[in-house]
């Protein structure tokens, strides 16, 4: 196994257990563990079959794993940067609704 593959399974395995432990401290919900989890578990995967992976990914018309990575690694980013969104929007309307209710009251 090379080094950035030995280096990308340490990762997967720290991330994943950083996950168990924030899930067990209630920090993270069970659907925000699994989903977690299942990157985790992926980022493992890439690291362990890395080299099983390559002619699959050369079906799909991707000359480099790397770049395979890389490309989804953007689309994982993104998707999570507008779940962010989306939630700090909701609190954004939840404070609002109870300054106005704080407001009104005095």
């Amino acid at each position: 196994m090379a080094i950035i593959e030995t280096i990308g399974l340490l990762f997967g395995l720290f991330m994943l257990y950083i996950t168990y432990i924030s899930l067990k401290k209630s920090q993270l919900n069970r659907n925000d563990a699994i989903v977690w989890g299942a990157i985790w578990v992926g980022v493992i995967c890439f690291a362990i079959f890395s080299r099983q992976i390559q002619p699959a990914i050369s079906l799909i018309g991707v000359v480099r794993l790397f770049d395979f990575v890389f490309a989804a690694g953007f689309a994982i980013i993104f998707g999570i940067i507008f779940f962010l969104f989306r939630k700090s929007r909701v609190l954004e309307k939840k404070l609002e609704a109870i300054m106005e209710k704080i407001i009104q009251k005095k």
